[in-house]
């Protein structure tokens, strides 16, 4: 599958070359982290209550360091065209062998306007039209993550059916000068080749991965108020299903609930230099589910009876720019969720309130930047009544400074994230001195 896909990524590269200007970029981003200080009060048995390490890393997470060549091309009308990123990740990881591994990020797409207001993008695709205009930043990982870098409104994205790397298609409208209308639906087959797509012989499983891939459908629209703002809508589609611990029960703490929900934005822009993104999801309750097993669990399902309703999602960000500075805010809220057994107490989700500032201020030689992130999670409920260690707090503050020479970059300071107890467990304090390189040609 790889083979076949990598084959017509470079056939399409060579035809559309031949009547095309291409242009190529590349990035490199890394984050060293020269020492990193874990405290836990009360840790389980057999491990400390202090403990340091270093690491080389990007964005906070297990992934390593990377570099990124991207490529876009298209004919000199504009009719048709390509779109592909390939990373290069610096050293092997779970999912690879030797030193290094290859795979599309971003994009891996052939795209085409058969007229001046219909594109159709066939492939890997990201599209941020739409998109919530304050999402997050790096430092956030060593600090106090938040909840979601698309809480405001979600972007188009081209996954595979089963969220792995894979592609899909978008059909994009823009009839009148401010409104954008888009259709996307997930792929079928993977990026990274699982041989269970088309043309692998599995028939039932294509047509089995058809259907939840237009389970998965998104549609949404826009429209640009001249002087005013953005507004717009989308359905977002899903496979409905639940998260179990391993007992078999529901963690009412967490809320690990998949479905369907519609979502609705709006971003002011009226003031020069400001923005004020307040953006709304509501998941569609069900009470039908079950956990795939492979393609699909056929097996007799013990839990029809119960109503799901994952938590409505409420965000508002913001962000102001005068000369040197720049501001920027969000507060992420989740609410309203709930299981409801036919024959059984109803139990409320916890509530969470997630909210980040990180302001910062352009000195001349360097920018200098501050983060702060508050996270507060209520009781949940059963039957009325709060149940005991289902809350917690979260802090997380730090500083950074950032120079710039050309493309190149670097970013460096201090994060400190307070151990606290949250949903009756002891969490890692973490004092983290991260660097931040980044460069682009």
């Amino acid at each position: 599958m790889k083979k076949r896909i990598a084959l017509s990524v470079v056939l399409s590269v060579l035809a559309v070359a031949a009547f095309a200007e291409i242009s190529v970029s590349g990035q490199f981003d890394a984050i060293l982290v020269p020492l990193q200080i874990l405290m836990q009060k009360d840790p389980p048995p057999g491990q400390e209550e202090i403990t340091a390490g270093a690491g080389l890393g990007r964005d906070g997470s297990t992934a390593t360091p990377r570099a990124r060549i991207g490529v876009v091309a298209s004919d000199p009308d504009e009719k048709i065209g390509l779109n592909f990123k390939v990373q290069f990740n610096m050293h092997g990881d779970s999912g690879s062998t030797g030193s290094f591994r290859v795979a599309f990020d971003d994009f891996a797409e052939v795209w085409v306007k058969p007229i001046d207001w219909l594109r159709i993008d066939v492939g890997r695709f990201v599209n941020d039209t739409l998109r919530g205009k304050i999402g997050d930043d790096n430092w956030q990982h060593y600090t106090l993550r938040m909840s979601d870098p698309d809480a405001i409104f979600s972007r188009f994205k081209g996954p595979a059916w089963d969220g792995t790397d894979g592609g899909g298609f978008l059909v994009s409208l823009t009839p009148v000068e401010g409104l954008f209308i888009g259709l996307g639906v997930p792929g079928m087959v993977s990026f990274r080749g699982s041989g269970t797509g088309f043309g692998s012989g599995r028939a039932n499983e294509t047509v089995e991965k058809l259907g939840y891939a237009y389970q998965r459908i998104q549609a949404g629209i826009g429209y640009n108020i001249k002087d005013i703002g953005l507004i717009r809508a989308q359905f977002v589609g899903s496979k409905p299903r639940v998260g179990l611990k391993e007992d078999g029960t529901f963690d009412i703490s967490g809320g690990a609930i998949v479905a369907p929900k519609i979502e609705a934005a709006f971003a002011f822009t009226m003031i020069e230099g400001m923005v004020i993104d307040l953006g709304g999801k509501i998941p569609f309750s069900f009470s039908e589910w079950h956990e795939p097993v492979g393609i699909w669990d056929e097996e007799p399902d013990p839990h029809k009876g119960v109503t799901y309703q994952a938590p409505i999602q409420i965000s508002l960000g913001a962000g102001f720019t005068a000369g040197d500075l720049d501001i920027k805010a969000r507060v992420d809220t989740k609410l309203a969720g709930y299981v409801e057994p036919d024959n059984g107490l109803k139990a409320d989700l916890s509530p969470v309130v997630n909210f980040h500032l990180w302001p910062s201020y352009n000195l001349g030689f360097a920018t200098l930047g501050v983060d702060m992130g508050l996270e507060i999670i209520g009781k949940a409920k059963l039957d009325g009544e709060e149940i005991d260690k289902t809350d917690g707090v979260r802090v997380g503050f730090g500083a950074w400074l950032k120079k710039s020479i050309g493309s190149c970059s670097v970013k460096g300071g201090l994060a400190y994230r307070v151990g606290t107890e949250v949903y009756g467990q002891n969490e890692h304090g973490a004092f983290t001195i991260p660097f931040v390189f980044e460069t682009t040609f």
